[in-house]
């Protein structure tokens, strides 16, 4: 029997509740009212399970019947009583007369109520915000012309891969002088830990013309993992192989125990700017009284940004 199901087995489920909680997210904008997805995860499991029992359809939101429903002022559950009613009631009766009715009519209410709920302009707001989120959507709904499951599978894969993306590339902003300044602009994963030990080495170990101190701003990390607390220990001991002086600045407590506990030393760590001079100084300051959210001046020369 599995096999015969193959692949649906896990697709089905996947559309139903990502169906449902589109659906229910979608409405809830427009009449202002929460959603909780873990809610609706359960009780789409019990309604599935109940329904398993006297051989019912697998249950799953659907857009063009919650479009009418709330076109027509349906605002409780106890609209699906009416809905059931009138079903029944059509099937028991008026079924002869369906027959009459032609079949574009049908798909003709269905496309009008749904037709209110595509927003085109969308497309230009998301394009105007952040261009690169425009790839899944565009993908997803020329995908699933082909087939539903293809496409929400197609979406799925592509937005991974945009999520991955800046996790394998984090972004690093570094000022060199007599000081190398490198500020972590983002949190940091086991993923690309090793792309900033490379910017590392390559901005101070490996320069011709080594800095005197490397200071690491670790405003944005708010965790750590095994394999960046392994990544860190040996930036300082690559650098202090190159006798180069590290400074951790601005660590989280959490992450701090982490890297200690990993065997680096209580000395890297400074919270405090008062041994920091020039205009690493300055810009520390200004870092802190920001969030973590300036970055060095790029109309300086000096200033080179790293995977923008």
């Amino acid at each position: 029997m599995l096999a015969d199901i193959g692949a649906g087995l896990a697709i089905v489920p996947m559309i139903a509740f990502l169906t449902s909680i589109a659906i229910a997210q979608s409405f809830s904008r427009k009449n202002k009212y929460q959603v909780d997805p873990s809610q609706e995860l359960i009780a789409l499991g019990v309604a599935n399970v109940a329904n398993s029992f006297v051989s019912g359809f697998p249950i799953a939101g659907c857009f063009s019947r919650t479009t009418v429903n709330s076109l027509s002022g349906v605002a409780t559950p106890f609209g699906g009583v009416v809905t059931s009613c009138v079903v029944l009631l059509a099937l028991s009766i008026l079924t002869p007369f369906f027959q009459y009715i032609p079949r574009p009519t049908l798909a003709a209410v269905v496309i009008v109520a749904v037709l209110r709920t595509v927003n085109i302009r969308i497309i230009k707001k998301i394009w105007r915000i952040r261009k690169i989120d425009v790839v899944p959507l565009v993908v997803t709904f020329f995908a699933c012309l082909y087939e539903i499951a293809v496409g929400i599978a197609c979406g799925i894969a592509i937005a991974l891969m945009i999520l991955l993306y800046r996790h394998f590339l984090p972004r690093v902003d570094f000022q060199k002088g007599e000081m190398c300044y490198i500020k972590l602009d983002g949190g940091l994963s086991y993923m690309g830990v090793q792309y900033v030990i490379t910017k590392v080495r390559e901005v101070a170990i490996l320069h011709v013309s080594k800095p005197e101190t490397v200071i690491i701003d670790c405003t944005s990390m708010f965790e750590c993992d095994f394999t960046v607390s392994q990544g860190f220990l040996q930036i300082v001991q690559d650098c202090e192989h190159g006798e180069i002086n590290v400074i951790l600045f601005n660590v989280r407590n959490n992450v701090k125990k982490m890297l200690i506990n990993d065997g680096l030393s209580h000395e890297l760590f400074r919270n405090d700017i008062d041994s920091i001079d020039g205009e690493f100084s300055g810009l520390l300051t200004n870092d802190k009284e920001r969030n973590g959210k300036t970055l060095p001046d790029k109309s300086d020369p000096s200033v080179n940004n790293v995977n923008t």
